[in-house]
């Protein structure tokens, strides 16, 4: 289940880079997937929730051998098989 996450600079300060705040979008990405992905499971402990949800690892390494990636954007488009 992959989110977009965008970052801006804020009041961050002059000295923080492009590329910092895309590794800060990759990061915060990836916590906010992890969270969500824990509070379904919370979901289903309670029996709230009657579905089961693939773990988010094994998500994202089955669109990377799909040859799809995250980016600023989401998930980038994958290759046809």
């Amino acid at each position: 289940m992959p989110f977009v996450v965008n970052m801006s600079s804020g009041n961050r300060g002059k000295e923080i880079t492009k590329a910092d705040l895309l590794a800060e979008e990759e990061t915060q990405l990836l916590n906010f997937q992890r969270a969500v992905y824990t509070e379904f499971l919370e979901k289903v402990e309670k029996n709230k929730v009657t579905v089961i949800f693939q773990d988010i690892d094994d998500t994202n390494t089955l669109i990377r051998r799909a040859g799809g990636s995250m980016n600023r954007a989401g998930l980038t488009s994958l290759k046809a098989s």
